[in-house]
């Protein structure tokens, strides 16, 4: 980092900077990784692996980012009265519009190739794309209103724009879905490649990370709430809004970018508002009172926002504060990345390129602070794809700090982002690989000539021999009910389906009016008991009840079973008891209070006991 001579100027040597390197990472390990171990965690009923484990990522979170902080406050001390350090770096070239366009394009080609596939095959595909079709299609169809009658964890700006696409091109759900997730993902990339501009940075590490950060926005989830519309959007408009000299420009860029954030995610509204703290504050020290419109008429704007949008809005933001979903921190690839960037590098590349008194530093400072306030997601779930969408912002930082180093540095930590991204897919892969299987086999494999679909499967079958047989069978027909023998039994009355049941089977029932809506999308974001008791509240208002005839309760996150999100098995020990069993609350409901009327295929009917004569209807048909 070329840091010695400044540090030394106020009387510290090399060997003062390795003891001070040293005891960071000590601080680092102890902090990180052992303190939370001993800081009791607040009983939370919900699905949690951290909880049962014991280890409090909050108290992680808050030594990683104080660590960063402290490190910043060195680095800015050690560098008082030096002029910035970037200002050869900014005359470097821009990305040009034609690489820009070939990363875009190139990335939407491929997506769009994984997007046909998971419409063609016919699947609900419930991670992630799945539930928000479904979210969307009960928003469409019968008006109930987001956040109080339907469950959704993110802002409606990732929910309205699919229903807006379908009715403008007069198409599916599912296929307006799929468009808008080819177009926010490639305007999420234009977004970073604003951001990778805007930042003092060597042209050849600007190409590189645009192209690493494409390729990690593909993922086998294929959600709209994983493309960097969501997370380099507070980034790129922060950057965007800070630019304008006059105060009252600024300010009113700012609370437009505040809403906008507010309307994606929730916590993106609340991360730009440290941002907007930061410079606000920051440039009214350097320029006068003024500025201080910068930094409060937008938390106003946030405020109203969230006043007007009531506490339902916060519901499943608040659940994740609480830990829903949380896994141990470990000493994985990932983790190690994310760390070196955000308590080294990101603080230490800032601190050298830093004048305080220059209008500059205050936009990078806030960048540097929204960067800061996403920690908490990348570090509570803490697998690699949050690391890498969460901290894409300190990653981005880090690469601004090793700008100025040597070749052999830059080549070292572009190599350790690709292996992250790489790791992202691999861990990815072995989450999704048995839908990932169905998906071939209903779309690709039996199109492939003989010997390549044998050399196909015979290669997978070496290291997954249970995927075999899924891609050596034809394509299934979709199941469709007998309508017919359905309304026999039901008449013209609802039929209740809380749990996944295939979208032809759906359809069926919305043709012949007996789908029944419901506030969640089949048990997807129902963490807790409280949702637990609304969606059996919501079955126990109908008459009739079809569930998949699998069916068993859900299970609890347990902190040994983390390698799967992680990519490596780890041993956690089981501090906690487990807190809260999901389904089984459910599932006596069931017995107690619904009985077995009739199979259709993989489903079976039920009818409420306290409704008509149910002994009659207490075994079952064929």
């Amino acid at each position: 980092m070329k840091l010695e001579g400044a540090v030394a100027r106020y009387g510290a040597g090399p060997r003062g900077i390795w003891l001070a390197g040293c005891a960071t990472l000590v601080a680092t390990v102890l902090l990180v990784f052992r303190l939370p171990y001993h800081v009791p965690l607040k009983y939370a009923q919900t699905v949690s692996a951290s909880y049962i484990a014991g280890f409090n990522n909050s108290v992680a979170t808050d030594a990683a980012v104080g660590l960063s902080v402290l490190v910043l406050l060195f680095s800015l001390w050690s560098q008082r009265g030096n002029a910035s350090a970037a200002s050869d770096i900014r005359k470097e070239p821009k990305l040009s519009a034609g690489f820009i366009a070939a990363i875009v394009s190139l990335s939407a080609f491929i997506l769009s190739f994984f997007s046909w596939m998971a419409a063609s095959s016919r699947l609900r595909y419930l991670g992630d794309a799945g539930y928000i079709i479904e979210q969307a299609t009960v928003h469409r169809d019968t008006g109930r209103a987001l956040y109080t009658q339907l469950e959704f964890a993110y802002g409606p700006l990732l929910l309205l724009p699919v229903i807006w696409l379908s009715k403008l091109l007069r198409c599916s759900m599912t296929k307006a879905y799929y468009l808008t997730l080819v177009i926010e993902s490639s305007l999420g990339l234009l977004m970073v490649a604003y951001v990778l501009n805007a930042l003092p940075m060597k042209c050849g590490l600007r190409k590189v990370a645009l192209a690493l950060l494409a390729a990690a926005a593909i993922t086998p989830h294929l959600g709209l709430n994983y493309t960097f519309f969501r997370f380099a959007s507070p980034l790129a408009v922060l950057l965007y809004a800070t630019r304008a000299r006059s105060v009252w420009r600024c300010t009113l860029l700012l609370s437009i970018g505040e809403a906008l954030e507010l309307m994606i995610s929730p916590e993106l509204g609340l991360a730009m508002s440290i941002g907007v703290m930061t410079f606000g504050l920051l440039r009214a020290w350097q320029d006068g009172r003024r500025w201080l419109l910068a930094a409060f008429v937008p938390l106003l704007v946030l405020a109203s926002l969230l006043l007007t949008l009531g506490r339902s809005y916060l519901t499943m933001a608040a659940s994740f504060s609480r830990g829903a979903l949380s896994l141990p921190l470990g000493i994985y690839p990932h983790i190690v990345v994310l760390l070196i960037a955000l308590v080294w590098l990101a603080p230490l590349g800032l601190g050298r390129i830093v004048c305080l008194r220059e209008s500059a530093s205050a936009r990078l400072l806030a960048f540097y602070a929204v960067s800061l306030a996403l920690m908490p997601a990348a570090m509570g779930r803490c697998d690699p794809l949050h690391v890498i969408f969460n901290g894409a912002g300190v990653l981005v930082l880090s690469l601004v700090a090793v700008s100025r180093s040597s070749r052999a540095v830059r080549a070292g930590w572009l190599s350790c982002i690709l292996m992250v991204v790489l790791w992202n897919h691999f861990v990815n892969e072995r989450l999704f690989e048995m839908r990932t299987a169905f998906v071939l086999r209903q779309t690709v494999m039996y199109r492939l000539p003989r010997p390549i679909h044998k050399a196909v499967v015979l290669a997978v079958g070496r290291g997954h021999g249970y995927l075999t047989g899924v891609l050596m069978s034809n394509p299934e027909p979709d199941y469709r009910l007998d309508t017919d023998a359905l309304e026999r039994l039901v008449g013209d009355e609802l039929v209740t389906t809380p749990l996944e049941i295939s979208p032809t089977v759906e359809s069926q029932l919305v043709e012949t009016h007996h789908y029944a809506p419901s506030y969640y999308a089949f048990w997807v974001d129902m963490m807790n008991p409280t949702a637990e008791r609304r969606s059996i509240s919501e079955v126990n208002a109908n008459r009739w009840l079809l569930l998949p005839s699998d069916f068993k309760e859900g299970g609890q996150q347990m902190p040994s079973e983390s390698g799967i999100f992680q990519g490596i098995p780890k041993h956690f020990r089981e501090r906690n008891p487990i807190p809260y069993y999901p389904g089984a609350e459910f599932a006596r409901n069931l017995g107690d209070r619904w009985t077995a009327v009739k199979c259709f295929g993989p489903y079976v009917l039920y009818k409420r006991k306290d409704v008509g004569d149910s002994s009659a209807r207490s075994a079952l048909e064929n």
